[in-house]
Formats: structure tokens, C-alpha cells, sequence
């Protein structure tokens, strides 16, 4: 599934983050679904999901996005 069209079946207020490698903590993304622009999920497949706590931050739940570049076609 594509990251994008993903975004459009999330509701606007979820917290996310959407990362590459769930190990890191630099991901790509962290707040709002609402909030992220659309152009930056273009070109993500999407890997994995699954829900999740972050007690550092407030004690938010959210969804976690596990994604890889989308392959190129030529």
C-alpha cells in the first residue's frame, strides 16, 4: 500500500510516526496526520503498522508507519 493513500484513511487528529528503520529515532514524520504534508508521503510503500505508546512525549498513542522508498518502474 502506498504511504499516501494510507494518510487519506487516517483520521487527521492521530498522532504518527513514520519512519524507515523502526531503530532509529530520526523517522521522517512525527505528529498530526493531519499536518503532514502530502507531498513528502509520495513515494513510500508502506511496510508495516502497528499501534503504539510514546511516553515520552505526553504519553501519546498513535500509529507507528514503518515504510521503504517506493521501487521505480522504468
Amino acid at each position: 500500500m502506498k504511504l499516501l493513500d494510507l494518510l487519506y484513511k487516517i483520521y487527521e487528529n492521530t498522532t504518527i510516526w513514520i519512519a524507515e528503520d523502526p531503530n532509529n529515532s530520526d523517522g521522517l514524520y512525527f505528529g498530526s496526520a493531519g499536518n503532514m504534508k502530502l507531498r513528502d508521503a509520495e513515494g513510500y510503500e508502506v511496510v508495516e503498522i502497528y499501534p503504539e505508546a510514546y511516553p515520552a512525549v505526553h504519553n501519546f498513542t498513535g500509529i507507528t508507519i514503518i515504510v521503504k522508498k517506493a521501487e521505480v518502474l522504468l
